[in-house]
């Protein structure tokens, strides 16, 4: 729709040299338009912000005059765009150039302001670019002031911009550890991935919320298929280390989560399953869910809810495998099919085939290329035959069908009289250490919250944060003895390999020192073959976890001997030591559980079933960086609502 302008529109202009510019570029009836459609925003001097400013204001430019039909603003845009493109950064506009409504001129030149005082040019050129745009956005639907939602998202653009911006971003640094003053979380520390630099944050409250962790089993897919995952391989456990490390009492670190996917290629089913309806068989052709349903009378009573639980529909298909009934297949082409013969005629079912048939590559294409790929490499076309699926190794995800993470504070307004004083200590989101909060992966006991759950989580504990700074207002008390000694145990791999790599021919092959991928192989082993990996179909004991743990306790030795022999291999040194402490949490909550509660995710053979007299319960461990010694313990569940 073609956007109406006020009659009594003015438009000021200065007569300097850059005000003479914009005023023939904007006299061009539309060539300033033409000229940014194919501008090259791209400086060959560095100049980001020049680039990034013109291509924003081109994208804007663009937008008024194919969108909008706004004819006017787009030759000014064009115009801005055309000037930051010569490396002449125009000004964003003035209140006095638009007709604003009574009561907002002073707000908007207090933002403006703001604005030209931001020096975000340098260290965040493409936020900063971004505000200056927002801001004539803002000015541009204040003028217009008929489009309520417009005034807000171009509002909300520029202050968004503009906050981060303002804000001092550090980009390819690695946290390592917590900074401690005693029991209270007081910053981090942590290096550049980029040069041989080590940052030191000191904080009144920190958040942990960097993700959960992958690549501690071994994957299935290895060699030309390593480090394929649904879920991120660059969550490599920061959050269960920094939380562990610090002191704080962790919860559900035996539940980790086991996806089915697609195999070798690790493509998600849920669209297949939510989608297109389809079903799951073994090489016999029989549906598991079933054949087996009879299983699920020994898993009560969450066995019982609809739908079935994601453990118990991989519990269900394991028993066929391990039964020798494999592969597993997603009956992929059925699906489809049944879906196109729902048409009311051939030719529309012809249609509906094609439109599913691309929907079904489209859908992989758009979020696991490697997917597409395999199936385009085995000949498998998933709208003419079935495609493989199999459980894939476990992940720690505390914000999906895990729940693994930190024990942390409930909402203060949730809390019934029998919960508050152990579930509520005054700060949504808070750990068990004072000022160090989690959120997302890193929070504990609070599965399914998903991307949306977990940005609610974010703001909630963010909130409560600001909250404890204002009743802890003391600057944090950082020793210096810690971050030297910090510093030294973060570098030394690097001086490890400096030492010794020059006595031997082949640098990965040394006895003075492990690196990292070796470290990362050995942890992924004892994990697979002793704690229930893909080798064991996820089976494992006491016996098993008995000898994981005293084998993981010789890998722990190894962290002395670590070498890198560049930064990024520092990176790899210490994502695999964050690793090996969600490995060594995760080990103690399954035997410390004498019970399996979670078939499908783990099965104990020696403890085979459900004990809801003895284990209805959290199993909790604490750790003591000091000591190096853990405390196990049962939590009780209570009820907030039923």
């Amino acid at each position: 729709m073609r956007k109406t302008r006020h009659a009594h529109k003015i438009i000021l202009a200065t007569f300097s040299s850059l005000g003479l510019i914009v005023l023939l570029l904007s006299g061009c009836s539309g060539a300033a338009v033409e000229k940014v459609r194919d501008l090259n925003v791209s400086h060959g001097n560095g100049a980001a912000f020049e680039a990034a400013l013109a291509d924003e204001y081109r994208t804007l430019a663009l937008f008024e005059a194919d969108r909008m039909g706004d004819t006017s603003d787009a030759r000014r845009y064009a115009g801005k765009a055309l000037r930051a493109a010569l490396g002449d950064v125009p000004e964003p506009d003035r209140a006095l150039a638009r007709v604003l409504p009574d009561g907002s001129v002073d707000n908007v030149n207090a933002q403006r302001r703001r604005l030209l005082s931001v020096g975000g040019q340098v260290t965040n050129p493409r936020a900063a670019a971004r505000a200056r745009v927002g801001f004539d956005c803002w000015l541009e639907q204040l003028e217009e002031n008929f489009q309520p939602t417009h005034i807000a998202a171009c509002r909300s653009s520029f202050t968004n911009a503009l906050a981060e911006a303002e804000g001092e971003y550090f980009e390819r640094v690695l946290i390592t550890h917590p900074l401690m003053d005693g029991d209270k979380c007081v910053g981090a520390i942590g290096f550049s991935t980029r040069e041989k630099k080590v940052y030191v944050f000191k904080a009144k409250a920190t958040m942990i919320s960097m993700g959960g962790a992958v690549h501690v089993f071994k994957p299935r897919s290895t060699g030309e298929g390593f480090g394929r995952s649904w879920y991120p391989p660059f969550n490599s456990g920061a959050s269960a280390f920094c939380t562990i490390y610090a002191g704080a009492e962790m919860t559900c670190q035996e539940v980790r989560f086991i996806p089915v996917r697609f195999k070798d290629a690790y493509g998600p089913v849920g669209a297949w399953f939510l989608l297109f309806k389809a079903t799951a068989t073994n090489a016999q052709g029989g549906n598991y869910m079933q054949e087996n349903a009879a299983e699920l009378d020994k898993w009560e009573p969450y066995s019982k809810v609809k739908p079935c639980p994601a453990n118990l529909r991989n519990w269900l298909m394991m028993l066929d495998v391990m039964d020798g009934k494999s592969p597993i297949y997603m009956q992929t082409h059925k699906a489809i099919q049944a879906i196109a013969d729902q048409a009311p005629d051939e030719k529309a079912a012809k249609r509906k085939l094609r439109e599913l048939e691309a929907e079904a590559w489209e859908d992989f294409l758009d979020m696991t290329i490697s997917q597409a790929i395999l199936w385009a490499a085995t000949n498998t076309q998933p709208e003419e035959k079935p495609s493989e699926i199999m459980a894939c190794d476990p992940y720690f995800i505390g914000s999906h069908s895990g729940a693994s993470g930190a024990w942390v504070s409930g909402p203060e307004d949730l809390q019934t009289e029998e919960t508050k004083d152990e579930y509520c200590w005054g700060y949504a989101n808070m750990t068990t250490v004072n000022g160090m909060f989690a959120a997302g992966d890193a929070s504990g006991a609070s599965s399914h919250k998903f991307s949306s759950g977990s940005h609610a989580e974010g703001r909630i504990a963010a909130k409560a944060a600001i909250s404890y700074i204002v009743d802890n207002s003391d600057a944090p008390n950082v020793d210096q003895a810690q971050v030297d000694a910090l510093t030294a145990e973060i570098l030394k791999p690097l001086d490890t390999f400096a030492e010794h790599s020059a006595e031997t021919t082949d640098p990965d092959i040394n006895p003075n020192y492990i690196r990292p991928t070796q470290f990362m192989y050995r942890l992924q082993k004892i994990m697979d073959e002793y704690a229930g990996g893909v080798s064991s179909q996820f089976i494992t004991s006491d016996k098993l976890l008995e000898k994981g743990g005293e084998l993981l306790t010789y890998l722990k030795e190894d962290v002395d001997g670590l070498a890198a022999g560049d930064l990024h291999e520092l990176m790899r040194c210490w994502e695999n030591v964050h690793r090996m402490y969600q490995a060594d949490a995760h080990m103690r909550s399954i035997l410390f559980r004498e019970e399996t509660r979670w078939p499908g995710y783990y099965f104990r053979s020696d403890k085979p079933s459900i004990d809801n007299d003895n284990w209805l319960a959290f199993v909790n461990c604490t750790y003591d960086r000091n000591s190096g010694e853990w405390t196990m313990q049962k939590r009780p569940v209570k009820y907030i609502s039923q």
